[in-house]
């Protein structure tokens, strides 16, 4: 919760616990349209918890964090925001996926970690921009292609800055994505990063 104030006292926008679900109601589909939106509103500087972060052991709903879904979240959390973390989750000892779990999950952790820090110092810059100008880190297409009816509606896409476009791959099992691609329309591409 905030006000017209919160970014002057609040300088790191946390986009909250989202539940470790593929959904759009609170899991990994939440978090780009509460970015995109904070940045609208003054939250320039903002990130989430890599893989979410609320699990649910109940005897009428279980809610354990898939391998596919802290991969996929990795790669966005490299790109998404300016602070790259990730979460044990609400509480330990569950079936939950982690990067530690495995050699492999501790190299793709370690590549996007990689790419986080790769693109320091343009993040630096873009910052730096946010402090100066109010220009979010993290951007809705339409900021940069205002005169695009159909850049409007994406919100699972978003700039890093104006220079870089990023469609990360937000459904499980996914071989090909559909991007909008501003002024061109939209295209399918391989999602690539993740295999399983």
């Amino acid at each position: 919760s905030g006000h017209l104030k919160t970014p002057h006292v609040a300088q790191l926008y946390w986009v909250g616990d989202q539940l470790v679900t593929w959904d759009a109601h609170d899991g990994i589909k939440t978090v780009l349209p509460a970015m995109l939106s904070g940045g609208l509103v003054g939250n320039s500087l903002s990130h989430s918890d890599v893989g979410g972060y609320t699990m649910i052991d109940h005897v009428l709903f279980k809610f354990f964090r898939p391998r596919e879904l802290l991969f996929r979240w990795v790669e966005m959390g490299a790109f998404a925001g300016v602070m790259y973390r990730t979460h044990l989750g609400s509480f330990m000892h569950t079936p939950s996926a982690q990067v530690w779990d495995d050699e492999e999950s501790v190299r793709f952790f370690g590549r996007f970690g990689r790419i986080f820090a790769h693109l320091a110092p343009y993040r630096k810059v873009l910052m730096e921009e946010a402090a100066r100008e109010g220009w979010p880190v993290v951007r809705p297409l339409f900021c940069h292609f205002p005169g695009e009816k159909d850049a409007w509606g994406v919100e699972q896409q978003f700039f890093v800055g104006s220079d870089l476009l990023v469609a990360p791959v937000l459904d499980p099992g996914r071989k090909i994505w559909r991007v909008y691609l501003p002024g061109g329309g939209r295209d399918s591409v391989p999602a690539v990063a993740w295999r399983h």
